[in-house]
């Protein structure tokens, strides 16, 4: 019974990211068009078509992802700040990279912070294979960064969608953030050492940039000065 249950809940939680009600979004093709369509669904990182609605006709089409450049979500009454969402090319290892469609949550002249929902792992050898406990498959929410100049995003930290980001995801994903993060952030001292101290946990990320950012901006003008 529990385990129908949970079952039940996971799917609502899909559901409930998957449709999205009256959203207008602007969505850019790979040649420059625009137009301004109907969003019935996000894109997560498996997808391979969207649902829009031609407000002019009332035409529901499916949109293949391979042709489009970003996908600009307008503001509404249920909805209080527009969403980006673009595809990214992410680095899984040498042999392997792979595309994903993210949300854009943070950018700045240093660094990008991107958001996917995926409702399959990543395995070590860059496959995707699912979450599974209990014999029920868990979607995922996935943390990628990105520094300015560089052509690959990387990992940084998943957690499962069910429980939320906290940082209270689990022994093993608390020492994965930490272990990405030490290796990401090495050429910042004191952060690391921070986060080695676990002053930081997943759901404290913007903190973390922020003092990324921070040294990175400390560090240039002590080498600046040195000049």
């Amino acid at each position: 019974m529990k385990r129908v249950l949970l079952l039940a809940f996971v799917t609502l939680l899909i559901g409930c990211y998957t449709l999205i009600g009256q959203s207008m979004a602007r969505i850019t093709y790979n040649n420059g068009k625009e137009q301004r369509l109907l969003l019935q669904t996000y894109p997560s990182q498996t997808d391979k078509k969207i649902l829009v609605v031609n407000v002019e006709n009332g035409e529901e089409i499916k949109l293949s992802l391979d042709s489009l450049r970003r996908i600009y979500i307008e503001a509404n009454a249920e909805l209080k700040e527009p969403r980006l969402f673009i595809p990214i090319l992410v680095y899984l290892n040498k042999d392997k990279q792979v595309k994903r469609w993210v949300e854009l949550l943070y950018s700045s002249d240093y660094i990008n912070v991107y958001h996917g929902y995926f409702t399959k792992g990543i395995g070590r050898k860059g496959n995707t294979i699912y979450i599974d406990r209990s014999s029920v498959k868990q979607p995922l929410e996935y943390y990628y960064l990105q520094r300015v100049g560089e052509k690959f995003a990387s990992v940084w930290f998943s957690y499962h969608t069910l429980f939320g980001l906290s940082n209270n995801i689990g022994r093993k994903r608390k020492r994965e953030f930490r272990k990405r993060s030490c290796l990401y952030f090495e050429h910042t001292p004191r952060l690391k050492n921070r986060i080695k101290n676990k002053e930081f946990g997943p759901a404290d990320w913007k903190k973390l940039i922020k003092a990324y950012e921070e040294e990175l901006k400390e560090l240039v003008s002590t080498k600046t000065n040195n000049i």
